[in-house]
């Protein structure tokens, strides 16, 4: 599995178009590969245009970081080109004549560059955990539907799971920052709407809800953590060192051998130990 970093998630991204179907709007292809599934046609095109422009984001936040880490303006201008890949102006575009043309080998090249060389963001959320969150939005849903509730509580319940939702989807191409914006959102709403949800915070259905941010505010923050430190002991390992965490190759036996290199109780230290702690918990 690449390193989750904005050119892996970015390469993902590119992969998952791949099998599009091709001969029509792009904005149809775009709907399929982001799973945009019962939405009305200017509910899915608005929601596709948002969900380019943050893979436009990824672009340029690629874009810095490979400048930082001193890559070519070649290699830069290339990165620039992919980018027309996932622009909303060819939203309204045939896919295969205007988009998939974007697929180049040597658009592919230069993110499978970056993926390779740049520090790791911050871990993977796994793929079980996301499924089983769709499907906990899905039954949550229902039961909010047929809860015996106030219609203003309701509506409370369908927007945090709506959150919820948005985060799932966002995932793939912003990371943990998508759970970490609505978790903050969430925060505000549950502040807001204290007066009239308090009186039903014990109900089957608010429990629920809460559980399930609870459960994926404790992901989130672990992802977030292992990225921290990633990038800590990037500024401050050997090469060998960043190989071993890139190929999952740091475990708490090696990291037990490498600290006395480092100084026991540096930073970098105490980053590889909780590092290698973290994969071996995830086993």
């Amino acid at each position: 599995m690449r390193p989750n970093t904005s050119a892996g998630r970015l390469l993902d991204l590119f992969e998952r178009a791949q099998p599009a179907a091709g001969n029509k709007a792009a904005v149809e292809s775009w709907a399929f590969v982001f799973e945009i599934d019962g939405a009305s046609g200017n509910e899915r095109d608005h929601e596709v245009a948002r969900l380019l422009t943050l893979a436009g984001d990824q672009f340029t936040a690629l874009r810095v970081a490979a400048k930082r880490a001193g890559m070519q303006q070649g290699s830069l201008a290339r990165i620039e080109a992919a980018e027309q890949f996932v622009s909303v102006r060819l939203q309204g575009a045939n896919w295969d004549q205007s988009v998939k043309q974007q697929l180049t080998n040597a658009n592919l090249a230069v993110l499978q560059i970056c993926s390779g060389f740049l520090p790791e963001e911050e871990e993977r959320i796994s793929a079980d955990a996301l499924t089983g969150t769709k499907e906990t939005i899905v039954k949550l849903l229902v039961e909010i539907d047929n809860a015996d509730l106030p219609d203003a509580v309701k509506a409370f319940l369908r927007r945090q799971v709506g959150l919820m939702a948005r985060a799932v989807r966002e995932y793939p191409i912003r990371g943990a920052a998508a759970f970490r914006d609505a978790s903050d959102a969430s925060a505000a709403d549950w502040g807001e709407s204290a007066s009239y949800v308090a009186p039903y915070i014990d109900t089957p259905e608010v429990k629920s809800v809460r559980s399930l941010w609870t459960g994926l505010d404790k992901i989130v923050a672990r992802a977030i953590l292992y990225g921290h430190l990633a990038q800590l002991m990037w500024s401050g390992v050997s090469p060998l060192l960043r190989t071993a965490v890139e190929h999952r190759l740091l475990t708490p036996a090696v990291a037990e051998l490498v600290q006395p290199l480092l100084g026991s109780g540096t930073d970098a230290a105490d980053g590889i130990r909780k590092i290698a702690a973290t994969r071996n918990e995830s086993k």
